[in-house]
C-alpha cells in the first residue's frame, strides 16, 4: 500500500513539472523547426553616417543568437531568421572597427533597412 502511494505521489509530481514546462515553453515547443518554415528577413545597407558611403565587412548579429553576418563590399546584408513570429522584436547589433556600435530593436520582416554608423 505504501509503495502504491509513493508511486501516485511521483506521478503527480511529474505531471506538475510537465505542466510547468509546457506553460513556460509551450509556444516555443509548438513552433515548427521544419525546413518548410519561412524565415523572416532583415535586409539593408550599413553606411557611414557622415559620408553616407557603404561600409564593407561590418559585423551584423541578432542579440541572443550565435549567428553573425558580414556586410558585402557595398555594405549590404541580408539576415534570414527562423523561429520567430511576425510580431517578435529583435535587437540588431552592428559593429565595425573605428565606428560606434549600433544596437537597436527591429521588427522583422524589414527590407531596405539603413544602418548609419558614426565614428
Amino acid at each position: 500500500m505504501r509503495d502504491k502511494r509513493l508511486l501516485i505521489a511521483l506521478i503527480g509530481a511529474g505531471a506538475v513539472i510537465i505542466a510547468a514546462v509546457i506553460g513556460a515553453f509551450g509556444p516555443r515547443l509548438l513552433r515548427s523547426d521544419s525546413k518548410d518554415e519561412k524565415p523572416l528577413v532583415i535586409a539593408g545597407t550599413v553606411v557611414d553616417s557622415d559620408s553616407n558611403r557603404p561600409i564593407a565587412q561590418a559585423i551584423v548579429s541578432i542579440s541572443g543568437r550565435s549567428d553573425t553576418y558580414t556586410t558585402e563590399d557595398n555594405g549590404n546584408f541580408r539576415l534570414e531568421i527562423r523561429g520567430l513570429s511576425a510580431d517578435d522584436v529583435v535587437r540588431l547589433h552592428v559593429s565595425k572597427d573605428g565606428y560606434r556600435t549600433y544596437d537597436h530593436s527591429v521588427s522583422p520582416p524589414v527590407e531596405n533597412f539603413i544602418v548609419q554608423l558614426a565614428r
